[in-house]
């Protein structure tokens, strides 16, 4: 699937990086997820999408063995408005994308995820920005590099740094 950051293309599928690795260093910023309590994360995600945004996941792999991923995404997102999409690789695989997504859903489910007990293929996303979370990461991808410097200095004693290539 391809997202269209505004300058940026970024393809979210098992097949390609992650969105932090598919953008250069002034697009993008990486957090470790233990950097941020709630408050903290809060701020961050206001930051990101002051409004609504989409959500796209993996949601079943079909082939060569069908798995059903673990998210629990409904009970901290209302799921009114998505659609699926089907990919094929080397697996058969199935990403939906919900769209709608209150800031306030993004938050809970990260927390979610910070407590260790799913580990999804997720992003969010708008036009602006992509928000990458694992349990152990958060990554930011703007096509603002204004917006990534603001925040690079805002939580600079958290910025990952390992990947810059300064």
């Amino acid at each position: 699937m391809e997202l269209k950051i505004e300058k940026n293309k970024i393809t979210f599928d098992l097949d390609n990086e992650i969105p932090f690795f598919q953008v250069g260093d002034k697009y993008r910023v990486r957090f470790g997820i233990d950097d941020f309590n709630r408050e903290e994360m809060k701020c961050l995600i206001r930051e990101v999408f002051p409004n609504k945004m989409s959500c796209s996941l993996l949601t079943e792999i079909l082939t060569p063995t069908y798995s059903k991923e673990k998210t629990n995404i409904g009970k901290y997102i209302g799921i009114t408005n998505w659609k699926e999409d089907k990919y094929f690789s080397d697996v058969e695989y199935i990403i939906a994308t919900i769209r709608e997504v209150e800031p306030k859903e993004l938050l809970n489910y990260s927390l979610y995820i910070k407590r260790g007990l799913v580990s999804p293929f997720i992003c969010f996303h708008d036009k602006k920005s992509v928000y990458y979370i694992s349990d152990s990461v958060i990554d930011i991808v703007s096509s603002s590099t204004d917006f990534i410097e603001l925040v690079k200095g805002e939580y600079q004693g958290r910025v990952n740094h390992y990947y810059d290539k300064t």
